[in-house]
């Protein structure tokens, strides 16, 4: 992608999905003057990324772990497999394969 330099750095993770890291100030640009960035001990939100297979799942981590962030959980049941992991600016990610034809039927 043409979006990246020193304040971000644009990734694409699918033909139609991409992500965008912000250094805080340029981010902040993007906020309404009256908001503020959180910061790391603070949480609003979850992200969760579905992958194709387990190795996905492991392979990101891999890239997560290398980029600074911390794993915080990882579990696998035997239609659902993931890992989590704190981001350096505390932001929580899973990162999950599942296999929606074995989920257990109440």
């Amino acid at each position: 992608m043409d979006y990246s330099n020193q304040e971000a750095s644009a990734m694409m993770w699918k033909t139609d999905f991409a992500v965008m890291l912000l250094t805080k100030p340029f981010a902040q640009g993007f906020l309404p003057e009256h908001k503020s960035i959180a910061p790391k001990n603070t949480s609003s939100a979850l992200y969760a990324l579905e992958l194709s297979s387990k190795e996905e799942v492991n392979n990101f981590m891999k890239l997560a772990l290398a980029a600074g962030g911390e794993e915080t959980k990882q579990y696998d049941h035997w239609f659902m497999y993931g890992r989590d992991f704190e981001d350096p600016d505390g932001n929580i990610w899973e990162v999950f394969w599942m296999d929606s034809a074995g989920i257990p039927k109440e």
